[in-house]
């Protein structure tokens, strides 16, 4: 979960079909809003292809950062997606 301006982020792993980011935001930590269309990630390699799970985010002081998990829990690599701008 992060915390910015906007209020609070949190991005987690989804399971339906198969597994996916979802994300959702709130502006007091308490009530959430599911908003997994504005997750910032598109997977698009095969290594990817089936599953995209387990987001660590990180900011630093002008990007965030996401590190997940692709096919098989991560057996086939591990993403990095940067944002421009964090919060």
């Amino acid at each position: 979960m992060v915390k910015d301006a906007d209020g609070y982020h949190m991005w987690f792993a989804s399971r339906g079909a198969r597994y996916t980011i979802g994300y959702a935001e709130s502006r007091d930590g308490i009530t959430w809003t599911r908003r997994d269309v504005d997750r910032g990630l598109t997977p698009g390699g095969d290594w990817e292809s089936e599953m995209v799970e387990y987001p660590w985010i990180v900011d630093d002081e002008r990007r965030r950062f996401m590190l997940y998990n692709g096919n098989d829990y991560g057996r086939t690599g591990i993403g990095a997606a940067v944002w421009e701008e964090a919060g």
